[in-house]
């Protein structure tokens, strides 16, 4: 098997080109969004609070443009950096609401969502 070459934007599942040739959506998860070059990975250095202003006006973007999969794209991104720091606060509005409500849950209350940034208790940035 050759070198792994793509990787989807949504499931972050790697291809070589034999994998993908011909194909038209991820063999993996089935999004037909444009899979990134793993050739054009970089390293980035930024501060944290610049990274949250980016994601959430990401976030809310791709919420109020109500396009398929733009806000899952949005939240599997944000994830994937999320996941490089997880001591460090939630990158997305979503992820923040929900360290919100878990924080809350945890003193005995509870909190009502609004369902475009509701992400279920399983993860914090969908």
């Amino acid at each position: 098997m050759s070198d792994v070459t793509i990787r989807c934007v949504l499931c972050s599942a790697e291809f070589n080109d034999e994998v993908i040739a011909g194909v038209n959506a991820c063999p993996e998860c089935g999004t037909a969004s444009l899979p990134m070059s793993v050739a054009s990975d970089v390293q980035v250095t930024v501060n944290w609070h610049e990274l949250r202003i980016l994601g959430m006006w990401a976030e809310n973007w791709a919420v109020h443009i109500d396009k398929a999969d733009c806000v899952q794209v949005v939240r599997a991104i944000a994830g994937r950096l999320q996941a490089q720091h997880p001591e460090r606060s939630a990158i997305t509005m979503s992820g923040e609401l929900s360290e919100l409500r878990q924080a809350v849950k945890e003193q005995g209350g509870t909190v009502q969502h609004d369902p475009r940034y509701y992400v279920p208790e399983e993860g914090r940035e969908g």
